[in-house]
């Protein structure tokens, strides 16, 4: 409330007077019948908080207040007008503002919200090369992934990092760490690539802990006598529970034109059999040799003597052939293998 004074002490009768208002010099005229003295009311200032940001910030950043419409503020809690400060938690300010020229005071409060952050956590884990590895994060509203997608398939072991968002807005991030295991160099062999109809072979299988054929066998060998030439699939798992096939080929021969005969030569030895490229034969006694393939066709002749005799097969296709030994008084057919 402000006393204004007339300056001449003229009556107020509705005529042109002077006053004087806070140390200045003013004209106002005054209703008739109005005293020397008078009284008036001046409006009290209009105060606003604007926050930024302005709806509230996550644990641990700053935020500021600012207030409008007078010329000095004072807020509670210590901090300034329009300078950033990291509230600790959720709390009301109230700024006091003086309007400098009529010293009138207001009031505002500033509702301040401290959001927490979230705890996001995500699972990790471990797969086989070539298969795909699901994030799974707990903890927040929505996510996002450093990979793009929350399915991932590394060709090696890696990292990948997953951040959370609450509904406030505010963020924390995890690590899903993926390890990529190879897959078991699965390989499957046969004791013998090429056999007659009626003989056997045995299939093995290296590079896993346990085997599968598709014969139905479990083990790492496999005992099979096919009729016809036939391919063979064997899946191996690891340690890491990772799998991995192989398949191998019994090549069958039906050995048309060879008649077998029984081994009247007990003393003779063959070896190696099967064989890359020389067997050699061990005779009791001076004897004819001559080699047939599977169609009975004579491939080599000759007459060999007692002891150690070198046959060089480099020159002959893979397959099955027979070897026969005789002189006048036995005769013997052994087979051989060149792979």
């Amino acid at each position: 409330v402000t006393t204004l004074t007339d300056a001449t002490s003229n009556a107020f009768n509705g005529t042109l007077n002077t006053f004087a208002l806070n140390g200045a010099t003013s004209n106002w005229v005054a209703p008739s019948g109005v005293a020397n003295g008078f009284t008036t009311a001046l409006a009290a200032p209009s105060i606003s908080v604007a926050a930024n940001p302005a709806l509230g910030v996550c644990s641990g950043s700053s935020l500021s207040l600012t207030g409008s419409g007078v010329n000095t503020y004072t807020w509670t809690g210590g901090i300034t007008n329009g300078t950033a400060f990291t509230p600790t938690a959720s709390a009301n300010y109230t700024v006091n503002g003086t309007n400098s020229i009529t010293t009138c005071t207001a009031t505002a409060v500033s509702n301040v919200t401290v959001n927490a952050i979230p705890t996001v956590s995500v699972n990790s884990g471990a797969i086989c090369s070539g298969n795909s590895f699901t994030m799974a994060p707990t903890g927040a509203a929505t996510y996002s992934y450093s990979s793009g997608s929350a399915v991932v398939t590394p060709s090696a072991t890696a990292a990948y990092t997953v951040t959370g968002a609450s509904a406030a807005g505010c963020t924390a991030t995890a690590v899903s760490n993926v390890t990529v295991n190879a897959l078991p160099a699965v390989n499957a062999t046969s004791s013998t690539s090429l056999i007659c109809v009626g003989q056997s072979a045995t299939l093995t299988a290296t590079g896993a802990t346990t085997y599968s054929w598709s014969t139905g066998g479990a083990t790492a060998t496999e005992v099979i006598t096919p009729t016809v030439t036939t391919s063979y699939t064997v899946t191996g798992v690891d340690a890491n529970s990772c799998v991995n096939s192989a398949v191998v080929t019994q090549s069958v021969s039906a050995c048309t034109g060879v008649n077998e005969l029984g081994n009247a030569f007990n003393a003779v030895r063959l070896y190696p059999n099967p064989t890359s490229s020389d067997i050699t034969l061990e005779l009791p006694e001076n004897a004819n040799v001559v080699i047939y393939n599977s169609l009975g066709q004579v491939i080599f002749n000759q007459n060999l003597t007692y002891g150690n005799n070198v046959i060089n097969l480099d020159a002959l296709a893979k397959g099955i052939y027979v070897v026969q030994i005789s002189n006048a008084a036995n005769k013997a057919n052994y087979r051989v293998v060149k792979h």
